[in-house]
């Protein structure tokens, strides 16, 4: 800025320097920062873990810092975590330390006893914001169409609501309904929503990814489709995701639920894939305990054929891209690997298919899933995977895979995934 120049410049029409240090809005300050952070973090002893550039762990005092811009989170022994900052605060400039309770835009609750650890995560002030985003984007869009009362007020009034589902999604592949008012605001209002789905509400995750794949092509369908949505947001602000966990990471297991809904999208009649990875423990008791690590909600990118051949796609899907992942992140964590990892599958031959390779049902497979299923056949092989048959009625990914309309079905779904209601009539 003109006002800010040195006298010195004042003959300079267009001035141009060095640029040292991160200027804020500047395209080379976010770069500038990380080479500084990277820099400073690796001359105290802190190393990158493959494949997570954003993870740094310090062997010799088994601490682990995950790092968003200028946002740091460290965990490890209470003295060893104080003893990194106060360095690491003499090569950058940093705040004052907290303990964990709220990190981009997640709220964190801990329970801590002498057995078990638990974590409640919560997002309802980010909720509140989607919620008046929806209202504003709304009303702003209707109004300027020009609609009437009455057609502002049915998308704007919420009524409770047990799913985030319609109760018939036909409708929803239908190119013959008329437009719909709201496809210039969707994508903005599902992308904000789909951030809170990535960190604390994977009951969203299916019924946001799914609408997402109709931004281009919006009709008024999907205009009751979204408002269904939000009010469901809105009868569920309370409610939190929670996890536990006890013991070492050593002492635990790794548990990969990978699922397949079948030729679910009507129009390309192309299958869905739902995963989901947690760490499970069992504290001195016998207790078991469950954290989640990651999920995921994606249309699959070829049509498949069978049910099993879709279940191989998912579990080929899981492995190299939840599963592998977390399994090099937790052995830097701890040092050594978990004590087992288990892949779950609730489809007997894709789980004979898996552990083989190969299997008479799928011996005509295309390249693609042919490549999938050996490629996983081998990986389970290698890194010593137990591929385990569990009951549908026990599969956690069934939530990110189908749209469940009735509410039964749907509360003990998302209680499989750790999702607590504060309220139970919504339930009902």
């Amino acid at each position: 800025p003109e006002e800010l120049r040195p006298a010195s410049w004042s003959k300079m029409s267009c001035p141009v320097v060095p640029l040292r240090k991160a200027v804020y809005g500047h395209p080379l300050s976010g770069l500038l920062w990380q080479n500084k952070l990277e820099e400073s973090l690796r001359k105290l002893g802190w190393e990158t873990v493959e494949g997570w550039s954003s993870v740094f762990i310090h062997k010799a005092t088994k601490c682990c810092m995950a790092i968003y811009v200028d946002d740091l989170l460290c965990s490890g022994p209470t003295k060893e975590v104080e003893a990194h900052l106060k360095n690491i605060g003499r090569e950058v400039v940093l705040g004052e330390a907290e303990p964990l309770s709220k990190y981009l835009g997640c709220c964190y609750q801990r329970q801590s006893s002498p057995s078990s650890t638990k974590l409640t995560i919560e997002m309802k002030d980010f909720l509140n914001q989607c919620l008046g985003k929806y209202k504003e984007l709304v009303s702003s869009v209707l109004l300027k169409q020009g609609r009437t009362t009455k057609e502002v007020n049915s998308l704007l009034n919420f009524k409770k609501v047990a799913t985030p589902f319609l109760d018939d999604q036909r409708p929803l592949f239908d190119k013959s309904l008329p437009c719909g008012a709201l496809g210039e605001v969707s994508a903005a209002l599902l992308m904000k929503l789909l951030y809170a789905c990535r960190l604390s509400r994977p009951d969203l995750l299916k019924a946001t990814t799914l609408l997402s794949r109709f931004v281009t092509c919006w009709s008024e369908a999907h205009d009751r489709a979204l408002k269904r949505l939000f009010e469901y947001v809105s009868c569920t602000l309370d409610d939190v995701l929670e996890g536990s966990f006890a013991g070492e990471i050593r002492d635990g297991e790794l548990h990969l639920f990978a699922d397949s809904d079948f030729a679910s999208c009507l129009e390309t009649r192309r299958s869905t894939t739902g995963v989901w990875l947690q760490f499970v423990s069992k504290d001195a008791e016998g207790k078991e305990h469950a954290f989640p690590l990651s999920w995921s909600s994606q249309r699959q990118g070829a049509v498949s054929y069978s049910t099993p051949e879709a279940e191989v796609v998912a579990g080929c899907q899981g492995l190299t891209k939840s599963m592998l992942p977390m399994i090099t992140l937790l052995e830097h964590i701890a040092g050594g690997p978990c004590r087992r990892r288990v892949a779950h599958q609730d489809n007997t031959c894709a789980e004979s298919a898996l552990q083989s390779g190969q299997s008479k049902a799928l011996q005509n497979l295309a390249r693609t899933h042919d490549v999938s299923l050996k490629l996983t056949a081998e990986t389970i092989e290698k890194e010593n995977i137990d591929v385990i048959r569990s009951e549908s009625n026990k599969m956690c990914a069934d939530v990110f895979t189908k749209p469940f309309s009735l509410a039964s079905k749907w509360k003990a779904v998302v209680e499989l995934i750790g999702m607590k209601s504060a309220d139970d009539d919504v339930m009902k």
